[in-house]
């Protein structure tokens, strides 16, 4: 997971921490730097989705501020980041959908690889894109 405090823009392998377990509300890990928040919300999503292989968290503006529903997104209520509550809340909603939109926060893609993850961002960001086009 990335190591709190880089920037989501210009990552490089030093930007990444290797989470080696997670007990509870601790996150141990091995290296110099602490684990991003949501280190707990990625660990619930993988325990919850045995076949999820990448969990992608990001802040895209156009998908918390489009008011229509998309089908096949789960949105679930404001809920505090990086708390335990956050992590429970969209690891059940993952059994449900592999895009998550948290209200007020961010969206959680989960995918076999990085590659489909990512996909599945760009393909809903672009859907909110559209629907922000025809309602302006």
């Amino acid at each position: 997971i990335k190591r709190t405090g880089s920037h989501p823009y210009n990552l490089k392998s030093k930007d990444f921490v290797f989470v080696a377990k997670v007990a509870g509300n601790k996150v141990f890990t091995l290296g110099d730097h602490e684990p991003s928040s949501e280190a707990r919300l990625h660990n619930q999503v993988y325990k919850a989705r045995g076949d999820a292989k990448a969990v992608l968290h990001a802040h895209d503006k156009d998908a918390l501020r489009c008011r229509r529903k998309l089908g096949g997104v789960v949105y679930l209520p404001p809920i505090p980041y990086g708390t335990q509550k956050s992590a429970t809340a969209v690891a059940k909603a993952s059994k449900k959908s592999d895009y998550i939109i948290q209200n007020k926060h961010g969206i959680v893609a989960i995918g076999k690889d990085i590659k489909s993850a990512l996909k599945l961002i760009r393909q809903n960001h672009a859907r909110f894109c559209e629907l922000s086009a025809k309602s302006s």
